[in-house]
């Protein structure tokens, strides 16, 4: 964040070095050797102390912004800040409201404004409002290197997806090889045809890198996991509302364990982990086991209850009672038909 002023005092921090060397060759020449030290040893310090003026002008200026830019609210009414953070680099700002179930972005107002470099003390930044259901993807980059990603899994959201570039949903807490970093953002893809992708950058500095054993690194750590899991959660939430259940999905990925009560150990399948991505092949097979387990269900009791039939005892043909055959020889004797025997 340069301003005149800082401008200045950096050129003349510049400068004095040169004018001590240049002094201190003349007068170790020309004069005493002393005078020659004592000059250079001057200018020198001069040299730090302008340094010094300039640093310390950089962290005041970037304070003030920092304080302007997290002042700045919505023109909504009902807001609710849940969660905020300003960026590193101080362009961008992000802001969740729970009770609202909103994502709010400032941005600079200028776009040609890309670095701290160009962030002036007091410039304006204009705001995105975003639904939850605006968010699509979410991904860590650590120098241009992704570390994690989750992204949406609904039908709608997908579709929308796949129209952009490919995203793949990676292991979370991916760490990268490098024992050193130079930017350390988070990326978030919405569904937004000005602005579709937001970038928080939790660390940036093109002239040094980070080591990561500082605690330096270990909060900007802490920070970008805290966002990505709050995140995490707003696209979780958000694609159960759509009929999408990362539970069911979660539950086909576990093995399946049969009842051992009906079956000895050894006789125990091994199962196979599912990995279903795909919400539509969830339901369907979610669909088609139950119509099985009905189907052999309904064909046990049937097969059950035929059985109980054939194993029955068929009633015997009770033999005729004497009054029967009274009545059947009275019949005959008067059709004519009765023999004596």
């Amino acid at each position: 964040m340069p301003t005149k002023l800082s401008n200045s005092f950096f050129a003349l921090g510049c400068l004095s070095p040169i004018i001590g060397v240049s002094l201190f060759i003349y007068l170790l020449f020309n004069q005493s050797v002393l005078s020659a030290f004592i000059y250079l040893g001057l200018f020198a310090i001069i040299t730090v102390i302008l340094w010094v003026i300039v640093a310390l002008m950089e962290v005041n200026r970037k304070a003030k912004q920092k304080h302007q830019l997290s002042t700045l609210l919505p023109e909504a009414g009902n807001y609710h800040e849940t969660q905020s953070y300003v960026s590193y680099d101080l362009l961008s700002k992000i802001v969740v409201d729970d009770i609202n179930k909103r994502i709010y972005f400032w941005v600079p107002e200028n776009n040609e404004v890309q670095t701290i470099k160009d962030v002036s003390i007091g410039m304006s930044y204009q705001m995105f409002d975003y639904p939850y259901s605006a968010l699509l993807a979410i991904q860590i980059i650590e120098d241009s290197s992704s570390i994690s990603t989750v992204s949406r899994q609904s039908q709608s959201a997908r579709i929308l997806l796949n129209e952009l570039e490919p995203i793949n949903d990676d292991p979370p807490k991916k760490t990268s090889n490098s024992e050193r970093i130079q930017s350390m953002e988070l990326k978030l893809i919405m569904k937004d045809l000005v602005r579709p992708i937001q970038i928080v950058r939790f660390y940036t500095d093109s002239n040094s890198s980070l080591n990561k054993n500082t605690p330096e690194y270990r909060r900007a750590q802490n920070d970008i996991e805290q966002w990505f899991t709050i995140l995490h959660f707003i696209i979780k939430e958000t694609d159960k509302k759509e009929g999408y259940n990362h539970a069911l999905e979660d539950e086909f990925k576990q093995p399946q364990i049969l009842n051992e009560s009906k079956l000895d150990r050894d006789e125990i399948p091994v199962q196979v982990q599912y990995s279903v991505r795909d919400e539509n092949k969830a339901f369907v097979k979610a669909q088609l086991l139950s119509v099985l387990n009905q189907v052999i269900y309904k064909k046990i009791v049937e097969n059950s209850t035929r059985k109980k039939i054939d194993d029955s005892p068929q009633p015997n043909e009770k033999s005729p009672s004497y009054f029967d055959k009274l009545l059947e020889k009275n019949r005959k004797q008067l059709h004519g038909e009765y023999i004596d025997e």
